[in-house]
């Protein structure tokens, strides 16, 4: 009888721990938060200077991230080529 009693113990502390490890692995880790990139601070924190972003290179990430939809990328990049367009126009070499 005493070692149905171990058994069953042994069993449901079994149970217990796994069920602990299952929930502290399913767990996701906390993101350390990182200070902004301040391009005036950044070599007192030892930061690399941001970079400047390109627009085409966001839309891309925005486009594959899902926060804007095909049809928005085309027209942002249409606009872009607009912009770029009209501020250095391409001309035919004269002959």
């Amino acid at each position: 009888m005493e070692a149905l009693v171990v058994i069953a113990f042994v069993l449901l502390a079994m149970r217990i721990v796994g069920f602990v490890a299952l929930v502290l692995a399913d767990r996701e880790p906390q993101p350390t938060p990182t200070p902004p990139a301040d391009p005036c601070l950044s070599p007192v924190w030892a930061l690399p200077p941001a970079a400047a972003t390109d627009p085409e290179l966001a839309l891309l990430h925005q486009l594959r991230s899902g926060e804007i939809g095909r049809e928005q990328y085309r027209k942002a990049i249409a606009y872009l080529a607009h912009r770029d367009a009209a501020a250095q126009p391409l001309r035919t070499p004269a002959r």
